[in-house]
């Protein structure tokens, strides 16, 4: 189906997107083509939540439907909850790295001699904002080969749950984990 605003409703577009003529035409010759086929009837909106309501409302609704709503998780430990203290401008500052980008892949290096809180850290920052994100992944990272296996133990079936899981070669499951 092919949703269309009102012209009321603005999408707000990243500030680097430059508006094409050549592109524009072309999505509308594909989308005249998928017309003209019979593929995507035009639904109207004017809200977001009407948009999400005619969503729903579509095969797309039917497809979402299905789709568990897990968050894997496998964090070394638990979190102490309120008994982290001293650490809250370290973690508003991971919070404020990690979400000012655009990018969809964002890495924060946190570092320090042994002993000093690293990985508790991470913890209780993923535990603080674990509605932020859609899985909370941990690897030990001690070298690049066990870096490797870590992220291949990433496909079992208490986190990832893949199908290559079974498989017997690392190399299958660190690939479809990547």
């Amino acid at each position: 189906r092919l949703f269309v605003a009102s012209p009321s409703v603005t999408a707000i577009r990243d500030s680097r997107y430059i508006k094409e003529e050549a592109q524009t035409a072309s999505q509308q010759a594909h989308l005249d083509n998928l017309k003209a086929l019979g593929y995507y009837a035009e639904i109207h909106f004017t809200t977001e939540d009407e948009l999400v309501k005619k969503l729903y409302q579509s095969k797309l609704g039917d497809i979402l439907n299905t789709i568990p709503n897990i968050q894997p998780i496998n964090l070394p430990y638990q979190s102490i909850g309120s008994d982290f203290k001293g650490r809250e401008i370290v973690t508003a500052e991971v919070y404020q790295m990690l979400s000012a980008s655009t990018n969809t892949a964002v890495a924060v290096a946190v570092h320090g001699l042994g002993g000093m809180g690293k990985t508790r850290l991470a913890v209780e920052y993923a535990r603080q904002h674990q509605n932020d994100y859609t899985a909370l992944l941990f690897v030990h990272a001690g070298s690049p080969e066990l870096l490797k296996t870590n992220i291949a133990n990433l496909s079992g079936q208490s986190i990832l749950n893949l199908p290559e899981r079974e498989g017997k070669e690392e190399e299958v499951k660190y690939n479809a984990v990547h």
